[in-house]
């Protein structure tokens, strides 16, 4: 069984977890005015049915070969240094504060997961953080951890 398979098997297993317990003892409402069941109904089911696409689209596909998962190896290891680099951007977030933090965790994002050069890690790291301050700060009006920079 390839990974889009089992991924979609697994998520429909959730799907329906989640329907039943929408469903089951919370009260659907309707569309104009919602229950306290009506968003896990339709999240599951959008889960369901995206997993059905997901498994319909799989079934046609040919094993993967030998090589191809050697190849994934590169995938997993990105995927773990993503968690890496969430894991402590949520620990450095409250001392160093957003501008800095999320200016460093896009360097690393784009710079060593992403191989990408330095001059468009930095690049698209400001943008990236004066954008996202942007948003929270003025428009959303959050209040952003200042961390060192006092910001």
């Amino acid at each position: 069984m390839n990974s889009d398979r089992t991924s979609a098997v697994v998520g429909l297993i959730v799907s329906f977890l989640i329907l039943f317990l929408g469903l089951r003892g919370l009260p659907l409402g309707t569309l104009g005015k919602p229950g306290s069941g009506f968003f896990p109904v339709i999240l599951g089911s959008l889960l369901g049915i995206l997993c059905l696409i997901l498994l319909v689209k799989s079934a046609g596909e040919r094993p993967v070969s030998q090589e191809e998962k050697r190849g994934s190896l590169v995938g997993k290891k990105r995927v773990a240094m993503t968690f890496g680099a969430l894991l402590i951007y949520t620990v450095l977030l409250e001392p160093l504060g957003f501008l800095l933090c999320t200016f460093l965790i896009m360097i690393f994002m784009l710079k060593l997961v992403g191989r990408k050069g330095w001059r468009y890690a930095l690049g698209w790291s400001l943008v990236v953080t004066v954008a996202a301050y942007a948003v929270f700060q003025m428009v959303l009006q959050a209040q952003l951890p200042s961390g060192i920079l006092g910001l």
